[in-house]
């Protein structure tokens, strides 16, 4: 689980969430659905997260993010869209500071095997 949510702050990191307005996440699926998951990444994160009602999430999520690349819609539209109601608030513990040392090493790990991966990638292209 950890490793799942290490992985969705690698790309909430690349992605610039600030230049969008972006002020909450909100989450679906299994993340949604278990309090331990939801505590991991509030805490991996080190932010709020918001479970959000909806089990079309993703079908959301794909439209929204299509919306605000095209300039369709604002943050502040989708932010304020009924469809999408945000549960319970589940906040970072005390236990935060102890997953941000524990993402550091994430980051060393994923450096240091991913040439590995690329060399496993090479050899199971040569075995088609």
């Amino acid at each position: 689980m950890e490793g799942i949510c290490y992985s969705l702050r690698d790309a909430f990191e690349s992605f610039p969430l600030d230049s969008f307005g972006i002020k909450e996440i909100r989450v679906t699926g299994g993340v949604a659905k278990s309090q331990l998951w939801a505590e991991i990444l509030a805490n991996v994160l080190n932010k709020t997260i918001y479970p959000i009602e909806s089990t079309d999430g993703a079908v959301y999520g794909a439209a929204m993010l299509a919306g605000l690349g095209l300039e369709v819609f604002t943050a502040e539209k989708l932010r304020d869209n009924a469809c999408l109601n945000a549960g319970k608030a589940v906040n970072p513990s005390s236990d935060a500071n102890l997953y941000q040392q524990y993402y550091s090493l994430f980051q060393s790990l994923h450096a240091q095997v991913t040439p590995s991966f690329a060399a496993l990638s090479q050899i199971l292209s040569e075995d088609e």
